[in-house]
């Protein structure tokens, strides 16, 4: 439920010369952890040149802490679980999964464990299908990882989560209200290949993937040669960046544009759904 990982710098995601605003999202959210964030206060030290990043399984900790309390939030941590994580020496706590997902996820999941033999009560929805940036309710919302946040912070370290550019739930808002932000299919993908591509209402979109597997059948894939997707994912890390000291990207790779030409350009589908492909 935890991991202790040591980070080695920046990652550098893409040549210099990277071409569209989609690397710089993907790079802006990996080196974040590694810079001093404007909402962190300032007595907070200086992260070092390689610092060390406590991970914490988000679900599987308030879960655990559900059985023993009968309900349970963000709040429940303890605080001796941060003094010995201050007293190890950490720098940064990571969150795995803090935001809210969805029921076709969880059904997913639910339909996953129910084909090996375990039940409902084993199962748990990708923290990657993410249907709005807004902190799970079932780990107290926004206000909870806030209050959390500055527990943290009062012992010198800093909080990381997640950030997935490269696909939302296939039931988030955006897949029937602004389907123009996702890659686009056809009927006849769809029936050709199934694993790819969902309908969402009169809309055949793509599922979220990378160019050496089948879509992730809990994701819808975003657009990036669309220009209103940038405009709207940035908003979005915006907003992520600003409840947390540090981003950790999910997937980052699959939004530099060669990975994005090599997935999906040889498609003709990188171009917003009106036909006419975006500025880089």
């Amino acid at each position: 439920r935890t991991r202790c990982l040591r980070v080695q710098g920046a990652c550098h995601l893409c040549e210099s010369g990277m071409r569209s605003l989609t690397a710089l999202l993907c790079l802006t959210a990996c080196i974040l952890p590694l810079v001093s964030s404007s909402a962190v206060t300032a007595a907070l030290p200086r992260l070092p040149r390689h610092p060390t990043v406590y991970e914490i399984n988000t679900r599987v900790v308030v879960n655990e802490l559900k059985q023993k309390l009968g309900k349970a939030s963000l709040d429940d941590i303890p605080d001796v679980t941060l003094d010995e994580l201050e007293r190890a020496g950490f720098d940064i706590v990571y969150l795995l999964g803090v935001w809210q997902t969805g029921k076709y996820g969880m059904d997913m999941a639910k339909r996953l464990c129910k084909a090996d033999g375990l039940t409902d009560a084993d199962a748990a929805c990708s923290p990657f299908s993410i249907t709005s940036y807004t902190v799970d309710k079932d780990f107290g919302g926004d206000a909870a990882l806030a209050r959390l946040r500055s527990r943290i912070n009062l012992r010198g370290m800093r909080l990381m989560v997640d950030f997935v550019p490269n696909h939302l739930a296939v039931d988030h808002t955006w897949t029937a209200q602004k389907p123009h932000l996702f890659i686009q299919g056809t009927s006849d993908e769809l029936a050709r290949e199934p694993v790819n591509y969902f309908q969402s209402g009169s809309n055949v979109l793509a599922h979220g993937r990378d160019p050496y597997f089948d879509g992730w059948e809990d994701t819808a894939q975003l657009n990036y040669a669309c220009a209103e997707t940038r405009k709207e994912m940035e908003g979005l890390l915006t907003k992520a960046s600003a409840m947390a000291d540090g981003l950790r990207c999910d997937m980052a790779m699959l939004l530099c544009p060669e990975i994005m030409e090599q997935t999906w350009g040889t498609t003709g589908k990188l171009a917003p759904a009106n036909g006419q492909r975006a500025a880089s």
